[in-house]
């Protein structure tokens, strides 16, 4: 697909940045307000999507990493996990080698204009974002960053590397920031020697949440925070020694429970929009907790095109829910769905990982798709 280009023409916009296998990604330089990290993704790209009159229309049709609209710069050669902002600059982490032609190493920074690399990068592959202190977080599986030994947690200032507080046991996926506190959720069971069964604290000190999550599989998969408190979702089966059907909350001091859940669905992807709680299932759809009660979506008894939910995302200025699956996006807004998938839109594969909803007002020039 090419852009042909007229005008420029500035208009305020919302707009959802989609990761998926196989097809290449656009992006702009705005600030993100959703991200969620799959490790299980093997290609990932990310598409942009504008919403311009109510209706979302894609910008670019892409192969393979991330694409700026305008330039078509390859961010990278293999695959995209994660995307963030810090200090106003997309940020975007992964399996890659190249942002733009440039050499970098599994993380990049996009300018505006341009591609850039963090120092020497990270030598493995980036699962995690989140800014913390005006520092830029980093979780996923590699051992080394910009030269320094740091295993799995690693944090850039924008000029250095460094570790958080040491090195993590296992494999860091999750990322959030609770009472001003950093949460880091995985597969380890210690950070730095510091005991801590698959979700730890920071607030310049480790510190744990309880006694942490349980089972024969206790990662935490998922964090996000919902009415001051911190939900995590994973494969574990306890949480703070108590039973907890593979999602949980903690208040501050204790972890509960969520309702009654059917205990052999294990969740991937939260999110927190309007009172509400959306948990989403390794092949079991869509679950939605409300009012102490949780109910469901999937394919049968909803137009949801996949089982497997890797994400959730909310445009609350237009009131949309964005589905990601492994068989395409849903668009529900007033109880009105919309699906695309490589059939009918301009998405270049069906299982979509990711995804991001921002908005900012844009400069953008009049495009004609073609």
């Amino acid at each position: 697909m090419s852009i042909r280009t007229k005008a420029p023409v500035s208009l305020a916009t919302s707009r959802m940045a989609v990761m998926l296998r196989t097809a290449r990604p656009s992006s702009m330089s705005v600030s993100y307000t959703h991200l969620r990290a799959h490790e299980t993704v093997l290609d990932l790209a990310c598409r942009l999507l504008l919403e311009k009159k109510k209706d979302h229309i894609p910008l670019c049709v892409l192969d393979r990493g991330v694409h700026d609209k305008t330039s078509y710069e390859l961010i990278g050669d293999n695959a995209v996990y994660a995307t963030t902002v810090y200090n106003g600059n997309l940020i975007a982490g992964g399996s890659f080698s190249s942002a733009g032609g440039v050499a970098a190493s599994n993380i990049a920074e996009w300018n505006g204009s341009a591609w850039m690399p963090l120092g020497t990068g990270v030598n493995g592959q980036v699962d995690a974002l989140i800014e913390y202190n005006n520092e830029l977080i980093v979780g996923g599986r590699f051992t080394n960053a910009g030269g320094v030994e740091v295993l799995f947690l690693a944090k850039w200032n924008g000029i250095e590397w460094s570790d958080v507080n040491g090195d993590m046991g296992n494999i860091v996926v999750s990322l959030a920031v609770y009472q001003n506190n950093l949460i880091v959720g995985g597969y380890f069971r210690d950070a730095d020697d510091f005991p801590a069964d698959y979700i730890v604290g920071f607030n310049g000190e480790w510190f744990n949440l309880g006694v942490g999550m349980g089972g024969s599989q206790g990662q935490v998969m998922a964090l996000t925070v919902h009415n001051n408190e911190l939900y995590a979702g994973g494969f574990f089966t306890s949480a703070g020694g108590s039973p907890a059907a593979h999602i949980a909350k903690w208040n501050g001091t204790v972890w509960d429970s969520v309702g009654s859940i059917d205990a052999s669905i294990s969740f991937q992807s939260l999110g927190s929009y309007n009172n509400k709680i959306y948990a989403g299932a390794f092949f079991g759809g869509l679950y939605i907790y409300e009012n102490d009660s949780w109910s469901w979506i999937d394919t049968s008894n909803s137009p949801i095109p996949g089982m497997n939910v890797n994400d959730v995302a909310f445009d609350s200025v237009n009131s949309i829910l964005w589905i990601a699956t492994n068989k395409g996006l849903a668009k529900v807004q007033n109880d009105s769905w919309q699906i695309f998938d490589s059939t009918n839109s301009e998405l270049g594969a069906n299982d979509l990982t990711c995804l991001s909803v921002s908005y900012t007002h844009l400069t953008l020039p009049t495009s004609d798709l073609v």
